[in-house]
């Protein structure tokens, strides 16, 4: 899958590929900036990952990484290079139900249900959530979306915004980052 997504960007007019002896970048210029898919080094060297993205030209724009939070390589690098933690992606795994979806009302205002992406197919759809008041507003709205068959609840929220401490209280954990320069 991998392979076929990097053949795919590395023919699109809007690609940015960057590389060394050990080290690649790979990336789609959208909007103002560039969005980096691929990083990777050979010896997983945060310095060589570094670099190639403070190479990614000025007149490029924005460069945004989304960096798994368990990839310390990456996380290393990106500090490096300076970019800033813009957002994050919390999650929370949903219980299965026996909910009929024909004896459900409306769904509850504040998510919506999206297809699993394709690196992680969980059983059924995700709850993308982004916005809630509250800690329990969050698990309810986890509860309905388990009931239309939602395996995994998401909350995107902005680095430091205060939906990052209600999805720590409703006990979701972070697995991702926006982080850009």
């Amino acid at each position: 899958m991998l392979r076929a997504m990097a053949e795919r960007m590395l023919a699109a007019p809007d690609a940015v590929c960057l590389g060394t002896d050990d080290a690649v970048l790979l990336g789609v210029r959208r909007g103002a900036g560039v969005v980096v898919d691929h990083l990777e080094s050979a010896g997983d060297d945060p310095d060589a990952l570094a670099r190639l993205l403070t190479s990614v030209p000025a007149d490029a724009g924005e460069v945004r990484v989304f960096t798994p939070v368990a990839d310390e390589v990456r996380i290393a690098a990106t500090d490096a290079a300076g970019l800033a933690v813009t957002g994050r992606w919390w999650v929370r795994d949903l219980p299965v139900t026996l909910a009929v979806a024909a004896n459900l009302a409306a769904p509850r205002p504040g998510y919506s249900l999206a297809p699993a992406p394709p690196f992680h197919d969980p059983g059924g759809p995700i709850a993308v959530i982004g916005k809630a008041t509250s800690a329990q507003e969050l698990v309810e709205l986890g509860v309905d979306a388990a009931a239309r068959d939602a395996r995994v609840a998401v909350v995107i929220a902005g680095a430091g915004s205060p939906l990052e401490e209600l999805a720590a209280e409703a006990a979701y954990r972070p697995v991702a980052e926006l982080r850009v320069r």
